[in-house]
């Protein structure tokens, strides 16, 4: 609930003392002598319950709704307690995903990926949480039903690591422990980038060698071939 500390905008005069359970986690106080919990969570069986100690619908208590924290911290809070605020819900190519669901009955839930194509979703019903290990493309993911499929239930994205859009110069060494050191070539202007294309591409051109080879071959095999000729049809002498 990153947005508490803009609560010392808003004035509260009255607030609820409570006794907290063992199991109950206080996530801000009051900020008077006292200092009570104004946030409390807890656990209760598979979900969450959570207790604000003052009210947010009587002047006399405070001016809250009056402010802008009071939307954000809402949803802030609805997020805490259906635990979506705990889970990733941005992840880098590679990295499992997992993501709260509610499963329940026998419906089938369907995965939707960032080509628009969808598969189902094997999930585990005797938990409230799916794990996919499978989400190899870029871009954003969709979980819906296949019942209600045109309701999407949850989604995650899944983003290339920072490395790969680092745009930092390489130094000389990290060329040459790369690629090899006297085995490449820097341009730096496109003009030279062009004149190194063109020249690496000609000085590995051979096939005017091969041409001429061959034309040697095929004199040296006339000559030949021609000698040969002579030495048989030469006339007799006796």
């Amino acid at each position: 609930l990153g947005v508490l500390a803009g609560l010392g905008e808003v004035e509260f005069q009255r607030y609820w003392s409570v006794e907290l359970q063992p199991q109950a986690v206080t996530l801000g106080r009051w900020t008077d002598e006292a200092a009570q919990p104004a946030f409390v969570l807890r656990d209760v069986g598979r979900g969450r319950c959570g207790v604000f100690t003052s009210s947010v619908d009587s002047v006399a208590w405070s001016n809250w709704p009056q402010n802008w924290t009071f939307l954000v911290l809402a949803d802030q809070w609805l997020q805490l307690l259906s635990r979506q605020a705990s889970s990733r819900h941005t992840v880098l190519l590679g990295d499992t995903v997992s993501l709260p669901l509610a499963i329940s009955g026998e419906g089938d839930w369907l995965l939707r990926l960032p080509d628009l194509t969808q598969r189902r979703l094997d999930v585990d019903r005797t938990r409230r949480d799916v794990d996919i290990s499978d989400a190899l493309q870029i871009g954003n993911y969709q979980i819906a039903q296949a019942a209600a499929a045109t309701r999407v239930v949850t989604g995650f994205t899944v983003n290339l690591p920072a490395v790969e859009s680092d745009l930092t110069r390489w130094t000389s060494s990290e060329l040459d422990e790369m690629l090899g050191a006297g085995r490449y070539s820097v341009a730096r202007d496109p003009e030279q980038l062009t004149k190194m294309v063109l020249t690496g591409r000609f000085g590995q051109e051979v096939s005017g060698l091969l041409v001429a080879l061959l034309i040697v071959i095929f004199v040296v095999e006339q000559v030949t071939s021609t000698w040969f000729y002579q030495q048989d049809t030469a006339p007799a002498t006796g």
